[in-house]
């Protein structure tokens, strides 16, 4: 289209496109000579459902009826807008296309070009979903659409939104795993208007919906920022956490983002290969990990024995690092002097070097250890001003008689950095001496 001008609707049909055909479809769109696409994301992505065709739906912005999908993003330009759209089937797959120009002046300073950005990735621990990140423009984010396909369940809901704008800084959180937006969300799905996650089922409305809501992990939402939208002189940088403190990892998530800018793209986000991106699935989850031959903590719940504070399993999968099983033993409320007692069974009566796995803190204690009445050697310091995984330490060597013998663990007393004398097991290990 040559300028100046706006195009005020993108209309697309694909009737003989199944759902994996329209996410192999990647639209891309140049203004003004931009080298870099101002648009790239896979069709059915950008028409606001990354899971295909679904159901028919209408929003202030984008609508799907009938088969035809419609966006109504302005899209301002100088001169020129080219439009592109790249088939990664390897086969021929049948496109309509049609969209309205309005002859209009364009000033790029009051009024912005149009960008929408695409990504995907599995989540990791510790790292938040990017949105988009625009430094050196001035403009407003205006929506987004976000894709999300766990293993099981909906746990990653709990993950705020977040912007930060103008060189504002993230602000400290008492979670080690994350931060505090300047502007800051409840929750994914009240982001989305949606609270309890999703609760009411799939739904569409003017600014916001859910067009695909299941229990076992699928959702694909939208919100479009009118009345609120986050405006900038300078930079944006907007995130969406998985998980309350970015402790989902291995879920799915891909999102297609919406905003006004005075300039180019800088870079277009790391895309696959049209013919190899796929329909939203959970990733393989990763087998758990276990030491082998090990007593796992948490296997001695029913049977600790503890002369103050109370033991308890606490799953570990939310830290960063690797325990055995992703639970450890927990024993809270403790006090110099408390004792708790574990039964250690070995396979055969003989001499053992006794191996433990523990969890290091910063509201840790120091304890000592005796094995069937035999004191060890060694003295443990569980300060740490993480949250980590101890590795093995060797306690001490003992020769033990068949059947179960008392393992009895002494707090003696704490680190003086340290906030507490807590006590986490993750596994016991005997090794017959050699």
């Amino acid at each position: 289209e040559n300028g100046p001008g706006v195009v005020r609707l993108v209309q697309v049909s694909a009737p003989d496109a199944d759902d994996l055909s329209l996410r192999r479809l990647v639209l891309r769109a140049y203004f003004d000579g931009h080298k870099t696409a101002d648009v790239a994301a896979p069709l059915s992505d950008f028409f606001g459902n990354a899971y295909g065709r679904g159901r028919d739906f209408q929003s202030l912005l984008v609508r799907r009826q009938g088969g035809i999908w419609q966006a109504r993003f302005p899209m301002p330009f100088g001169h020129s807008a080219r439009f592109t759209l790249e088939n990664g089937n390897g086969r021929p797959v049948t496109v309509q296309w049609a969209e309205d120009v309005e002859k209009r002046p364009f000033l790029p300073g009051q009024v912005g070009y149009f960008h929408a950005q695409w990504r995907q990735e599995v989540t990791r621990r510790g790292v938040p979903h990017v949105w988009a990140s625009v430094q050196g423009r001035r403009g407003h984010f205006v929506g987004v659409v976000q894709t999300m396909a766990g293993p099981q369940g909906l746990g990653f809901l709990e993950g705020d939104d977040q912007f930060r704008v103008d060189g504002e800084t993230w602000l400290p959180s008492q979670v080690k795993t994350t931060v505090i937006g300047p502007w800051n969300g409840t929750g994914t799905e009240d982001c989305f208007n949606s609270g309890w996650y999703f609760s009411g089922g799939p739904n569409a409305l003017p600014m916001n919906g859910a067009l695909v809501r299941e229990d076992a992990g699928r959702i694909n939402a939208y919100r479009w920022f009118v009345n609120d939208a986050p405006d900038f002189q300078s930079s944006l940088d907007a995130q969406i956490e998985h998980g309350g403190a970015n402790d989902a990892p291995g879920v799915y998530y891909s999102s297609i983002s919406y905003w006004y800018d005075d300039g180019s793209v800088a870079g277009e986000p790391a895309m696959p290969p049209a013919p190899q991106i796929a329909l939203p699935s959970p990733p393989t989850p990763t087998p758990s990990f276990k030491i082998p031959g090990a007593i796992e903590g948490e296997s001695l719940l029913n049977s600790a024995r503890a002369t103050g504070g109370q033991v308890v399993v606490q799953d570990m999968d939310a830290s960063p690092g690797r325990w055995s099983g992703d639970r450890q033993l927990f024993w809270i409320g403790t006090k110099s002097g408390d004792t708790l007692m574990l039964p250690v069974t070995p396979p055969a009566a003989g001499t053992y070097d006794l191996i433990g796995y523990f969890t290091e803190a910063a509201d840790y204690g120091r304890f000592t250890f005796s094995l069937a009445g035999h004191p060890l050697p060694l003295t443990v310091d569980l300060y740490h001003d993480g949250v980590i995984p101890s590795g093995p330490l060797l306690l001490g060597r003992v020769r033990l008689p068949t059947g179960s013998n008392p393992l009895v663990v002494t707090v003696a007393g704490k680190n003086p950095a340290s906030q507490n004398t807590l006590f986490g097991l993750d596994a016991l290990l005997l090794l017959p001496a050699r």
